[in-house]
């Protein structure tokens, strides 16, 4: 009974923890947290002091706390330091009921290393030069690429020049309609008409006749109405009709082809 007895006894000591953790072999870098795991300290429970009391230094931040029997409370503990060198953690801890510590808290070290090396900025470094990449690639075609766009925009405005003589020429205005009119009626004084001839004669005499008769946007059948209603143009219309439309017709006399022709010559 007596060895059993003495293995529960030393149980609990295999697994207690250190009173505080040793100091940590690397140095911990300035202006990151670092995660310092359980740290047992003997005593009452304590919490991190508030940030206005030393915030030079580091800051300290209680994860969680964990009792540890009669040993004391077990703690999860983050450090941001804020200044290189030696830095007691302990130093940041006070009692959680706010009381003042009956006893000092054993120490908890801990080394900060700066990111920069010591002294004055002017002592830092200069900065290795940069070598310039060798220019290529779009450098190379963008003078290439601007004499394109010149020689594009000349063209432009070239045939910009070049579009409104060109358009001035094929749009010249032919003969008038009174004047093609009287070409096609001394024409036809000497020769026969062929059926295209005699449909232009038909659609200057429509635009010759809305002129006189104000009928601009009438329509063909209500110029041709129009015309049988006026006394001017009623004699000389139908010996037109039969000429234009009856083809098969006996042909008008030579005499009232002639008047037809004059009355058509002349000026309304």
């Amino acid at each position: 009974m007596a060895r059993p007895l003495i293995k529960i006894l030393l149980l609990p000591a295999l697994f207690q923890l250190p009173s505080v953790s040793p100091a940590f072999a690397a140095p911990v870098p300035v202006g990151r947290a670092f995660d310092m795991g359980e740290v047992l300290i003997p005593g009452p429970e304590l919490r991190a002091k508030p940030l206005d009391s030393n915030p030079s230094r580091a800051v300290v931040r209680v994860k969680a706390v964990y009792p540890h029997g009669t040993a004391g409370f077990r703690y999860e503990l983050v450090v941001i330091p804020m200044v290189p060198g030696s830095l007691n953690v302990a130093d940041f801890l006070e009692p959680a009921d706010g009381k003042p510590a009956s006893s000092p808290l054993p120490a908890i070290p801990l080394e900060v290393e700066g990111v920069l090396p010591p002294g004055p900025p002017s002592l830092l470094a200069d900065p290795l030069p940069l070598n310039p990449a060798p220019a290529g690639g779009y450098s190379r075609v963008l003078p290439w690429l601007i004499l394109g766009w010149l020689l594009l925009g000349m063209g432009l405005l070239w045939s910009l020049r070049k579009k409104p003589a060109v358009t001035a020429e094929a749009e010249a205005p032919g003969p008038a309609p009174e004047d093609r009119l009287r070409l096609l009626v001394e024409g036809a004084l000497k020769r026969p008409l062929n059926v295209d001839e005699k449909a232009e004669i038909e659609r200057l005499i429509l635009i010759r006749e809305r002129q006189r008769l104000n009928l601009a946007g009438a329509a063909d059948p209500a110029v041709w109405q129009a015309l049988r209603s006026d006394p001017a143009s009623a004699p000389w219309l139908s010996t037109l009709e039969s000429w234009l439309h009856r083809p098969a017709g006996p042909p008008p006399a030579e005499h009232d082809l002639r008047t037809l022709l004059q009355s058509l010559r002349s000026v309304p």
